[in-house]
């Protein structure tokens, strides 16, 4: 079959009606981030979704061809779209290579939740470059010749040819395994959806070291150490005045996003100047902050 493959990349997921959220957001995935990627690591490479093909014919059928044809596939869980999952289950099934993406923040289902998946996001500064790296890397593994395809559907082929030639013992044993695993992959389940959460609510703290901290440097100019504050306000409150009240005071933004009732900042601020983050809240009415935390990092990271 790999002999088979044509040189093209097929892009799988929800496209969405002319102008739509959905088509906005399947083109921004696809231009800014999908073909550029695969370009760095393969310029010859042709690059297609489902509405750019052009060839007259039925479009679920030309849809399978792609699927059956394409050296690689990349498909976005975003939205858990049905026909996304559909063809999913095509690729699988045809253990050829297929990467999956999902929005940050995208529950996955349980039986493909355990394949690997690249989330991306457009939240914080850095995610479309981290995505496209991530993209980059996974791609560029996926099409050596020594790779092997492993997804649900080749693991339960493997399992049915071990259990075909397997003595009573060593049915026992796999069985056992096979319980593990599924055990293993609900764990797994569940400790990214915890990862969401904490994501969504606190910057990591490798992205604050190798990120925020020196770009808080640079923007106020200085080598002393940095310290992060993270203040929450109500979200009816317009964003240009808080960012206006930080910027004034000598405070950088890092970050900022919304969750629930409230609006959240990142702020960085030079901690050499202990008083400037009091200066900041003080300049914030009191009636619409909802939280205020210290990031635990201030000192001077390498």
């Amino acid at each position: 079959m790999a002999g088979d493959l044509l040189d093209k990349c097929f892009v799988v997921g929800p496209i969405g009606d002319e102008d739509s959220d959905v088509r906005i957001h399947a083109d921004w995935l696809f231009d800014g981030i999908i073909a550029p990627s695969i370009k760095t690591i393969a310029p010859d490479m042709e690059i297609i979704r489902a509405d750019k093909i052009a060839t007259p014919g039925i479009i679920t059928s030309q849809i399978i061809i792609e699927l059956i044809r394409a050296k690689l596939v990349i498909a976005d869980l975003t939205h858990l779209n049905p026909n996304a999952l559909y063809e999913i289950g095509i690729r699988h099934a045809l253990n050829t290579p297929i990467i999956h993406m999902h929005m940050e923040g995208t529950k996955l289902p349980f039986d493909v939740a355990s394949f690997r998946s690249i989330p991306y996001s457009y939240k914080r500064h850095g995610d479309i470059g981290k995505a496209k790296d991530a993209l980059q890397a996974y791609a560029a593994s996926t099409l050596e010749e020594k790779h092997q395809v492993d997804n649900p559907v080749t693991s339960a082929r493997g399992r049915i040819e071990f259990s075909s030639r397997a003595t009573p013992p060593e049915r026992m044993i796999q069985d056992d395994l096979d319980a593990l695993s599924t055990r293993v992959q609900r764990l797994e389940v569940d400790l990214a959806e915890k990862n969401n959460i904490l994501e969504a609510l606190y910057p990591p703290t490798q992205s604050t070291r190798r990120i925020a901290i020196p770009r808080a440097r640079s923007a106020m100019n200085t080598q002393n150490s940095v310290s992060i504050k993270f203040i929450g306000v109500r979200n009816d409150i317009d964003a240009g005045v808080i960012s206006g009240i930080i910027k004034n005071s000598g405070g950088v933004i890092l970050g900022d996003f919304n969750k629930s009732d409230s609006a959240y900042f990142w702020i960085g601020f030079d901690g050499s100047s202990s008083d400037l983050a009091h200066k900041i809240l003080r300049l914030l009415p009191k009636h619409i902050i909802m939280e205020v935390q210290d990031e635990k990092l201030s000192g001077t990271f390498g």
